[in-house]
């Protein structure tokens, strides 16, 4: 945290503001009631989430895990997971952390869409309701765009 959020400062100065900076999110967690606790253990963070509290990138990944490992497509969960897709996961923060999470998810990210488009190419009438979609869905990513205008 302290080489990414404050690699400008020496270390005194840095981790003195990271200190500060993890008791003000401390203060805000219990003031809104969170269920999520922060303990120092030596020189780290732990980070303690109670079961009510949801991460999106993790129940994203867990339905869409579901639905690729169904044997026939359900068009409307897929057409779901990629609505809820915004784009690359943590874009625009670029760091080494985060770079195996967001690759993961996008890789089946784009399984879904080929899964889509394999389902939309053996339907003996494909709709172009259904086309029109996942184009739109996917408009946002060029290599998406390019699989889909390659396949469909």
């Amino acid at each position: 945290m302290i080489d990414f959020m404050w690699a400008h400062l020496s270390w005194e100065k840095a981790n003195s503001q990271l200190y500060s900076t993890v008791y003000q999110i401390r203060k805000v967690i219990q003031q809104m009631g969170f269920p999520i606790k922060i303990v120092s253990q030596e020189e780290s963070y732990e980070i303690t989430l109670g079961e009510e509290v949801v991460i999106q990138s993790i129940g994203w990944k867990q339905a869409a895990w579901r639905a690729l490992q169904e044997n026939d497509i359900s068009v409307k969960a897929h057409m779901k997971l990629l609505e809820t897709y915004q784009g690359d996961y943590l874009q625009g923060i670029e760091s080494d952390w985060n770079l195996e999470e967001r690759k993961e998810i996008r890789n089946i990210w784009l399984q879904i869409v080929d899964n889509l488009i394999k389902d939309t190419l053996q339907n003996k009438s494909p709709s172009s309701r259904n086309i029109s979609q996942i184009s739109a869905l996917v408009s946002f990513d060029e290599e998406a765009r390019i699989l889909v205008n390659e396949k469909l």
